[in-house]
This record gives structure tokens, C-alpha cells and sequence, in this order.
């Protein structure tokens, strides 16, 4: 993640730059406090715009991207300090502000451990854990810490509300005041957690840090969070009302070239691979996993040699990266694709209008060589043709042991079988949004 991060920004290769340029632009011009929504679906890309903001604040040097102002990003660097907190990895939390304030102060402020120079200016003359506990009333009290310690135990709770606004108020003047700029407090993977997570961390952001040195970016799924939202009051309940009570602005994340994001990600990929991510509508993170999972598969895939049989071409060349693909993208319907009782998405695949002619002519080139298909390219009846003969051999691969007894079915079957599974166990592993 951390070299794609630097390496998306050298060289544009998704074609995010300009929308990350506006984005710092109307950042550094907005008022604060402020709160702002970036929406996009899941797998858009979020977490990476996130990433790359907290990135370049972080940068002692300003460097110049393709398509993105050095004005634009001196003035966002002036401004901001941005920080990156995960709310998803903290969600098992009763209180949703202990885990957001500790994290902070642990990751940037802990005594000995100061990640950015700003800070060390701001504090300078202060032993920092007696600071911290001192400014937000023993919320936080890093002397009491013990290696075995949790976070709860780290922590006191405010007897009412008005005592824990009052803290939080106190911690961020002299901390963030202090280094005279305000910081970007980035909380993502909001739409991930638990209902009660989520809403008690929005609640906790609206009401305990509302400071004049503060703007917090929400990268967000709104519908998803919409939804999660009425989970938690009632299906009847407006989850998007809701939302904006929050919100002070909201922007939309829209979606890259999927074409350009496979030709980084997928570069050593054939014309199938990359042809069956796009026609499947592969978003990013879908495939990051795929290109994983082809990697795993690459000697079966490429292990074809001119003296094997039509259909074991196909199958290696074909039905493997598509059984991949469908485990990843659509993974409700991988058990029926594997067991060959599912040939519509080879339908779709061929006659949709986004394939690209790249996939089909090599399907054609199997075929015809095989002597199998009769209509040329060109012809009315060329598709029909050769939507039939693709369905036909699908089938014949997963389910007809006579009809090629070259085709070692057990080894096909194992092979799909186990990247089907490791897709879906390495996608829940490395959800990230």
C-alpha cells in the first residue's frame, strides 16, 4: 500500500491527481471546524486518497505530481497536519472517544515516539505524558500505562458530558493550537463498523471535537452508511438525514479507468485476464486481489503448450482466470460457475457491449484452430456462434469426463477450488476501503 501510494502520485497512473488536487484546494480555503464527507463505493479508492493526503503532509519537501498544483499542495502542507485513524480496527471499543484520542496521542504524540516536527516545537518544555493527562482531566494518562495494559484500563471516564467537552477542547487548543496549523483528523472504514461503533463515533466527533483547529475527512460508502444508520434506530428510520446532520460538505469520489488501474496492476496479465476484470467491472480493490490470486495460478495458466488438446487451452487460458475472477467479484455466484451449472456470466461476458474484442479473438483463436467455429468475425451469426461453442466447452470441462480424456479434470477442479478459496479468505482478510 505504501508504494502504491507514493507511486500513484509520481506517476498519475489511475488518474486521480486532479481530483486529489481539488480536493486540497477546497480543504485549505473551507472553514473550521469542519466536517467533510468524501463518498464512494466501496473499493473506489478512498483509503488511498486518504492515504496520499496524510502522505504528502508528512513530506518534509514539497514534490512536484503530474497534475497537481505545487501552490495548491505548499498551501494544504502550510495548513494541515494530516492524521490517519482506522475506526473499523478500534470498533470492539465501548467508548468511541478513547480509542480516537489515544491512537492519536500514541501514534503522535507519545513521549519519545514524536512522529512530526510541528509537535515537537508546540510541546517543547513539557514532559508529555504529564501534559496530556493534565489537559484532558486523566482521560489519558500514559505514566499509569503497563505493556499488558488496555486502552480502557488507560483511561477515566468524565463524570458528564460538559467536563469531557471542556477537555477535549483544552487538548486540541494547546497540542494542535500550538503548532499553528489545524489538523486533518482522517477517520475511515466508518461504514465498516459495528452500528453502534459507527454512530457513537460520528455522535462523538459533532459533539466533543468541535474546535476551531480541527477538520475531520470522512471517507465514507454513504449509502452503506445510510444503511448502517437504520440498522441501529430502525428500518424506518432516515439514515441519510441523519448523515447530514453531520456533514458540513460532502464531496463524491468518482470512479477511475479501470482500464488504466489493470494496466498497472495487471501488466504482466494476458488479454483474458485483463479483459474478463473489465468486463466484470472489476473495482480497485477487486483487482488488487485478483492480480494476487492470478499469481498464484500463473504456472497452471501458463503451463499451455502447443501439443495439448483445444479445450485444455481453454480451460488453462480461460475458464481458470474467469473462476478466479468471479470468486472475487461476484462471489455468490462461484459455487454454481465451479461446478459448471453456471454459464451465464460467459454470456454476459461476450455479449456485453464493454468486453474488450481482445478476449474474444483469443476464444476465437482456440476455437478455430480446433477447427470448431465456422463464421467468420465479421458475420451476422459470428457471436451466437461463438457464445455457443464457450457454453458448450464450459460445460464440457466441468462436467463431461468423456468428451476429452486428455483434460485432467481433477487437476482443473483443484486448481479452482483452491484460488476460489484463498480469494475469499485473503478478501476478508485485507478489506480496506
Amino acid at each position: 500500500m505504501e508504494e502504491d501510494i507514493s507511486t500513484f502520485l509520481r506517476d498519475d497512473s489511475i488518474g486521480r491527481n486532479s481530483f486529489l488536487n481539488i480536493l486540497m484546494n477546497l480543504l485549505s480555503n473551507m472553514p473550521s471546524p469542519s466536517t467533510v464527507a468524501l463518498n464512494g463505493k466501496w473499493g473506489s479508492g478512498k483509503t488511498i486518497i486518504a492515504k496520499q493526503l496524510e502522505w504528502i503532509g508528512e513530506q518534509k519537501k514539497t514534490e512536484v505530481f503530474p497534475n497537481i498544483d505545487r501552490e495548491v499542495v505548499d498551501e494544504f502542507k502550510k495548513q494541515f497536519i494530516p492524521y490517519y485513524y482506522n475506526a473499523w480496527k478500534n470498533d470492539y471499543f465501548g467508548d468511541a472517544l478513547q480509542p480516537l484520542l489515544f491512537s492519536f496521542t500514541s501514534d503522535v504524540l507519545a513521549e519519545e515516539n514524536f512522529r512530526l516536527e510541528c509537535f515537537k516545537d508546540a510541546l517543547s518544555g513539557f514532559k508529555v505524558a504529564d501534559f496530556i493527562k493534565n489537559i484532558t482531566c486523566g482521560l489519558i494518562d500514559f505514566n499509569a500505562c503497563e505493556k499488558e495494559s488496555t486502552i480502557e484500563q488507560m483511561t477515566k471516564e468524565f463524570i458528564t458530558s460538559s467536563e469531557r467537552y471542556n477537555a477535549m477542547s483544552s487538548f486540541f487548543d494547546e497540542v494542535v493550537g500550538g503548532s499553528g496549523k489545524k489538523l486533518l483528523f482522517i477517520v475511515d472504514e466508518l461504514d465498516r463498523c459495528n452500528p453502534e461503533f459507527a454512530i457513537k463515533t460520528l455522535e462523538c466527533i459533532k459533539h466533543f471535537c468541535n474546535n476551531k483547529n480541527l477538520v475531520f475527512l470522512l471517507p465514507v460508502n454513504n449509502e452503506q452508511l445510510a444503511h448502517t444508520v437504520c440498522r441501529f434506530y430502525g428500518e424506518r428510520f432516515s439514515g441519510a438525514n441523519y448523515l447530514n446532520r453531520f456533514y458540513d460538505y460532502a464531496f463524491t469520489l468518482g470512479t477511475i479507468d479501470v482500464e488504466d488501474y489493470m494496466n498497472v496492476k495487471l501488466a504482466s496479465a494476458t488479454n483474458v485476464e485483463s479483459g474478463i476484470a473489465y468486463a466484470l467491472g472489476m473495482t480497485m480493490r477487486e483487482i488488487n486481489r485478483y492480480a494476487l490470486a492470478l499469481s498464484i495460478v500463473q504456472g497452471y495458466i501458463t503451463g499451455i503448450s502447443v501439443c495439448q488438446s483445444s479445450l485444455e487451452r481453454f480451460c488453462r487460458s480461460f475458464i481458470v482466470p474467469l473462476a478466479v475472477a468471479i470468486s472475487i467479484a461476484r462471489p455468490s455466484e462461484s459455487a454454481s460457475f465451479n461446478n459448471g451449472t453456471n454459464s451465464k456470466v460467459i454470456e454476459e461476458i461476450i455479449r456485453g457491449h464493454t468486453v474488450p474484442t481482445e478476449l474474444t479473438m483469443v476464444l476465437d483463436n482456440i476455437f478455430r484452430n480446433g477447427e470448431f467455429i465456422t463464421h467468420k468475425v465479421d458475420d451476422d451469426g459470428y457471436e451466437d456462434e461463438l457464445l455457443t461453442i464457450t457454453q458448450k466447452w464450459y460445460r464440457n470441462a466441468l462436467l463431461n469426463t468423456d468428451y476429452d480424456p486428455y483434460l485432467n479434470r481433477e487437476s482443473l477442479r483443484s486448481v479452482i477450488s483452491l484460488v476460489s478459496s484463498h480469494s475469499v479468505i485473503e478478501s476478508k482478510e485485507n478489506e480496506e476501503g
